[in-house]
């Protein structure tokens, strides 16, 4: 018995839905991260090496993942796994520079943030059909640039009202994340009985 491999397109949609649990999880680590940095923001000045390096790898290789598990095999998927190696690394150096937080961690997480906003923005714009949810990462995308542009701009900032700021983000980011995560299993289990 012989299988005939056909060649399948998948949508940004289907790379999206694809992975709903993993903008779930992302999310909840955003809300947890945020809650913290506006609890206890000296604490978490004192501690962002390592929360940042931590949260950046995450959702670095939460964006690979979502590449990976989508049959996508165009320049989606490369572009995907670029800025999630890139965000891997980020990571990765701010765990290493625990002992010089202020501009160099400052910079990442602007960098970070910018780069983030930029792959937030190509799925907005690249998903094939015209849903809804494409506004949420339009949204997303746009506070991931701002707030990376704001960071650059003003490196030193990188104090206790900037920590409040950053938990407002982070949470606001981890909410919406979380809604868009359980909106694309609502419409997975929608089109898999369709």
């Amino acid at each position: 018995m012989e299988f005939e491999q056909t060649e399948m397109m998948v949508s940004g949609d289907e790379l999206i839905s694809a992975a709903w649990w993993v903008f779930v999880i992302q999310g909840l680590f955003g809300i947890i991260f945020g809650g913290l940095a506006m609890l206890f923001p000296a604490l978490v000045v004192e501690l962002l090496a390592i929360l940042l390096g931590i949260i950046i790898v995450l959702y670095s290789l939460s964006v690979i993942v979502q590449s990976i598990v989508s049959n996508d095999s165009g320049g989606r998927k490369v572009l995907m796994i670029i800025l999630g190696v890139i965000g891997i690394l980020i990571g990765v150096l701010a765990l290493m520079n625990m002992v010089v937080l202020g501009l160099t961690i400052a910079f990442m997480v602007g960098l970070w943030a910018f780069i983030s906003g930029f792959g937030s923005l190509f799925t907005a714009f690249t998903a094939t059909e015209m849903r809804w949810y494409r506004i949420l990462f339009f949204i997303i995308g746009i506070l991931f640039l701002v707030f990376g542009i704001y960071v650059i701009i003003y490196p030193l900032a990188l104090t206790a009202a900037l920590i409040w700021v950053l938990g407002l983000f982070a949470l606001v980011i981890g909410i919406a994340t979380i809604v868009l995560g359980f909106i694309m299993q609502a419409e997975m289990k929608k089109a898999l009985n369709a």
